[in-house]
């Protein structure tokens, strides 16, 4: 492991002690917090926890973007508007795989609950959290060689 050069050692000593609120300890500065101060500030990058956040993204995207619909589709939002329009086109798309599946509930003469679309919404984050677990089962596996 390397040593910080004594500058950055000082710097992040100060760092830990008013960080940890040690104001009283501030006078002296031990060999002890010093150590602890390099362990407290030690970054360690796990990809395994990144690739997981950005998987959970991707379905949070997926996920808002079908919650919109079915608000919209409830309210009985009019399709001949651009942003409507557009939500319905790009989450066309997603539900492709569930379409079929059951029949929407009419609630008036516009508004209906898209049941395709939450069926989509429960299966993303099903094959999410599928995926999530998979990454996690590679990358832990991984360090263990």
């Amino acid at each position: 492991m390397q040593t910080m050069p004594a500058f950055w050692r000082v710097l992040s000593v100060w760092y830990w002690l008013v960080r940890s609120m040690r104001f009283h300890a501030v006078l002296m500065v031990s060999e002890y917090d010093v150590r602890m101060a390099e362990i407290a500030l030690r970054r360690t990058y796990f990809p395994a926890i990144f690739v997981a956040r950005v998987v959970n993204a991707i379905i949070g995207i997926i996920e808002f973007a079908l919650a919109v619909r079915i608000v919209l589709e409830l309210f009985g939002a009019s399709s001949s508007s651009q942003f409507v329009a557009w939500i319905y086109s790009v989450t066309a798309a997603m539900i492709g795989p569930f379409t079929g599946a059951f029949p929407g509930f009419a609630m008036g003469p516009a508004s209906i609950i898209d049941v395709v679309a939450i069926l989509a919404m429960i299966g993303y984050a099903v094959i999410g959290w599928v995926v999530v677990r998979l990454l996690m089962f590679i990358f832990t596996s991984m360090n263990m060689i």
